[in-house]
């Protein structure tokens, strides 16, 4: 039952609950002013849950990022805990997409971009997240996409606390395996956040119903199906992934197949790498701000009535000459002059001599790889993932030997190495050898991805 006051602060209403704590939206009627209140869940409180608040606060007392929600203070009352932090008003992401079930692709990059980007700055600090999930992540009415709750932070290389979440859908194998997990944990939790936005469902299937009310907790799942999701995590290959436009752009589908890989060797090393790969996915599709892009996902499930002007990222219009002085606005229109110039002599250049593809016979400073892969293969050259076949450019290398990895859910890796003169193109042709999934002692037959 939710309490009419806790301490000085009257109760508005629950904002989220976990099983160890409870976050209430709250007045402050001395300032005038909403704050978010989170305690131990239930009475009397638990010394252990205190002890975690506590260590909580202590963590994030010092953080300064707008995608990480701001601690006001720690109160301490009889045997009570109470964290204060800044109050957003706004749907979390799981309550957005009960509502939209799904988001278009750059919405859903803009999204993933803010969260990845707020993870970065725990990553920067020797930080893991630990329990990524979209009911702890909050989006803000102005755009802004939140992360809301610290329970489960821990140094990188180091375990993870007593109360860490027993529900695996949103962890990566390690953690599932009570390894230890580092900021690669992260980058997996945030590949499934965006396979959901984007798919409209998790990788993989769920092994009970969510709570249909937000602001209460979800059956807990028999131990037996925990087991089973927990085991398709490990051990299965995520389905294809399907947005509402189709397949989604090869940039995309690559991003999601580096986070969902189950070696963290093999994902991004960072949260900020991953941020750096979804900017250039997103300037592909958008010219609109993450902001703006965030306040149209609102907007697609009513949380917004009022859309936005368009907000480029990037302002790149001329600046007009009367807010210049007249000397600056000659030399501008000088200078103006001499790009355009450039621009006709570069252009006369490629008319009268045609720029040839690479080629064998061609001479530079690199070499190139041509790669074809039947059915398809994400290619990985000196451990770096590439892209996924069909790949319609040559792939740059420097001369010298290189190792090439053709990758697919269902086949054996096939290997090659392969040494590329200046200058030189080098074209691998590959079959991979595909085979149908078979469901394993631990899954139920038909679980599985079997496409090739």
């Amino acid at each position: 039952m939710r309490p009419d006051k806790i301490g000085p602060y009257r109760v508005l209403e629950t904002v989220a609950e976990d099983p160890f704590t409870v976050t209430y939206r709250v007045l402050d009627s001395a300032l005038g002013r909403k704050l978010w209140l989170k305690t131990a869940r239930g009475a009397p409180h638990g010394l252990k849950t205190n002890e975690r608040l506590s260590r909580e606060a202590k963590l994030v007392g010092a953080f300064s990022h707008d995608g990480l929600l701001r601690l006001f203070g720690l109160v301490k009352k009889d045997d009570s805990v109470f964290l204060l932090f800044e109050n957003i008003e706004g749907p979390s992401l799981l309550e957005l997409l009960r509502k939209t079930t799904r988001l278009l692709v750059p919405r859903a990059l803009a999204l993933t971009a803010q969260v990845a980007k707020a993870v970065s700055y725990l990553h920067e600090r020797g930080l893991v997240h630990g329990g990524l999930r979209p009911e702890k992540i909050v989006l803000s009415k102005a755009g802004r996409a939140a992360i809301t709750d610290f329970g489960t932070l821990h140094p990188t290389d180091a375990p993870e606390p007593d109360e860490a979440p027993i529900a695996p859908e949103y962890l990566a194998p390690e953690q599932i395996l009570s390894e230890t997990a580092g900021p690669r944990a992260d980058v997996f939790s945030l590949g499934i956040l965006l396979f959901e936005m984007l798919a409209g469902e998790r990788p993989w299937s769920e092994p009970a119903p969510r709570a249909p009310n937000p602001d209460v907790l979800a059956p807990a799942a028999p131990p037996e199906a925990r087991h089973v999701l927990a085991h398709r995590i490990r051990s299965a290959a995520p389905p294809a992934l399907i947005t509402s436009e189709g397949a989604p752009p090869e940039s995309v589908a690559r991003i999601v197949s580096r986070c969902l890989a189950k070696d963290p060797a093999d994902r991004y090393p960072d949260a900020n790498a991953l941020a750096e790969d979804l900017d250039d996915a997103l300037r592909e599709m958008s010219v609109e701000s993450e902001e703006t892009l965030v306040i149209r996902a609102l907007a697609a499930g009513d949380f917004v009535r009022d859309l936005p002007p368009k907000n480029p990222r990037v302002h790149t219009e001329l600046l007009p000459v009367r807010n210049v002085p007249k000397r600056l606005a000659g030399e501008l229109a000088a200078v103006f002059g001499l790009v355009l110039l450039g621009a006709f002599i570069t252009e006369q250049a490629r008319g009268e001599r045609p720029a040839a593809p690479p080629s064998e016979t061609t001479t530079g400073q690199q070499g190139y790889l041509r790669v074809l892969a039947q059915p398809w293969a994400e290619v990985i050259v000196d451990g770096e993932p590439i892209d996924t076949t069909p790949i319609g450019r040559p792939i740059a290398v420097a001369p010298g030997r290189h190792f090439v990895t053709f990758h697919h859910p269902n086949a054996m890796d096939e290997k090659r190495t392969v040494d590329v003169r200046a200058g030189q193109t080098v074209l691998l042709d590959v079959t991979m050898k595909v085979e149908r999934a078979t469901p394993d002692a631990g899954v139920e037959a038909g679980s599985l991805d079997d496409s090739p």
